[in-house]
């Protein structure tokens, strides 16, 4: 009889840590499953002769298949906002060049989308290879570069790329 009490109160003992146990998995599985949440770290920047350089992350998103986000607004894809204010004169001729560097041998496909939503510019790499745009003297403006998961895949820092947009000298 004490041993069938004692068996009891262990087991009740137990029951809340279960139950917080299970709310812990549930909320760690709704965050995977709910990509709605996730977006690029930063979600925009801008470059300029001051600041020719800005970086950002992008963490995972569903597979989409499709290596085209079909507009500046695909909430399906990464969508970092990135703001290009051109060198002054004496810089002479310049260049944005924008890099996207998937995690492992993920594959992400980049589009760039100007000022007015017309696309400027895409790359569609083989998995593991970085998607690079150029472009040439681009106008001052807010430019979309749009990311399409076709095939990504987190890396070690739970990011699934790191991007880069740079001006230079042409």
């Amino acid at each position: 009889m004490f041993r069938k009490a004692f068996v009891q109160s262990k087991t009740l003992r137990r029951r809340p840590l279960l139950i917080a146990l299970v709310c812990l998995l549930f909320v760690a599985g709704a965050l995977v499953i709910n990509p709605t949440s996730w977006g690029a770290t930063p979600a925009a920047g801008s470059i300029s002769e001051a600041n020719p350089l800005i970086s950002w992350t992008g963490q995972i998103k569903p597979a989409t298949g499709s290596a085209d986000c079909g507009s500046a607004n695909n909430a399906g894809c990464e969508n970092f906002k990135l703001t290009i204010t051109p060198p002054s004169a004496g810089y002479g001729p310049y260049l944005v060049e924008i890099r996207l560097t998937p995690a492992l041998v993920g594959d992400w496909d980049m589009q760039v989308y100007g000022p007015a939503g017309n696309l400027v510019d895409g790359s569609g790499n083989s998995p593991g290879q970085a998607e690079l745009v150029v472009l040439l003297n681009p106008a001052a403006g807010i430019y979309t570069v749009a990311a399409a998961p076709f095939a990504p895949v987190v890396g070690a820092d739970g990011n699934s790329f790191t991007a880069t947009a740079e001006l230079k000298h042409h």
